[in-house]
């Protein structure tokens, strides 16, 4: 644990404004999330009263700042307050991702990678990711039930009960 910078809540978290002073931090260790009380913007500025009811409820944005080695999840918001009274812990409130805007579909989020794939066989999740605006493990998740398996760096379409 370590804390970020007071002024550093306007930006957009990234593992230098995250940690706060000497950057051995951040070289030593292998993954790093910085965790803050949920804020929305409001016009120019932050709407406060949100942030205020954010430490209310222990409301947190969790983002992965330095992902080595993995592909990083997309950021997203737990909420403590009323949800660990009820059922004993956190509970995810929101994912930021670009589908958000549209309904979720399951049928049209499973031919749109299945698309991707079909057009570029060595496509990476993180291309997925950054094309549907999905995260890594739907997608994969999306490829594997639809019998696709990466061998070599390709994906390929297996009929065998995969």
């Amino acid at each position: 644990m370590h804390h970020r910078k007071k002024d550093a809540g306007d930006f957009a978290p990234t593992l230098e404004n995250t940690l706060r002073g000497t950057g051995d931090f951040g070289a030593m260790a292998d993954c790093v999330w910085c965790v803050e009380h949920s804020r929305r913007k409001k016009g120019k500025g932050s709407d406060e009263d949100y942030q205020e009811e954010s430490k209310l409820l222990t409301r947190l944005t969790l983002t992965c700042v330095k992902p080595r080695d993995m592909e990083p999840a997309d950021p997203f918001t737990i909420q403590g307050r009323p949800y660990i009274d009820q059922k004993g812990d956190f509970a995810v409130i929101d994912v930021a991702r670009d589908e958000e805007e549209s309904p979720n579909n399951p049928e049209t989020d499973d031919s749109k990678v299945i698309d991707l794939v079909r057009g570029n066989p060595s496509i990476g999740l993180g291309s997925i990711r950054r094309a549907t605006g999905f995260s890594t493990d739907k997608s994969n998740r999306i490829l594997h039930e639809g019998g696709w398996k990466k061998e070599n760096g390709v994906w390929t379409a297996h009929t065998d009960g995969y």
